[in-house]
């Protein structure tokens, strides 16, 4: 953790990058990663909740469903992990864009 932590935001902003990579794959395995974070970061992620929720919400509104599995684990995990403010204001927030 003492590793991610100086990072945390370059690291997140590349990861979302690769969630919205067109193949499946690695789009499925950088949202692993996101839930992976949230789940072993909990409210350290919570200054990168917005902008990762934001891409989370719009991979769960594709028509593949392996997509959407990914994305609903990784945002389950937000949801259990981060702090409850940080994410409603970030599911109301990338919900509305």
């Amino acid at each position: 953790m003492d590793i991610l932590m100086p990072k945390l935001h370059d690291i997140c902003l590349a990861i979302i990058n690769e969630v919205k990579n067109l193949r499946s794959a690695v789009s499925c395995a950088a949202m692993a990663t996101l839930g992976d974070m949230y789940v072993h970061l909990q409210r350290a992620m919570d200054s990168e909740v917005e902008g990762t929720a934001r891409v989370l919400l719009h991979k769960a509104s594709e028509a593949n469903t392996f997509i959407r599995q990914g994305a609903n684990f990784a945002l389950g995990h937000m949801v259990q992990s981060c702090t409850p403010t940080s994410v409603m204001n970030a599911l109301l927030v990338g919900g509305l864009r």
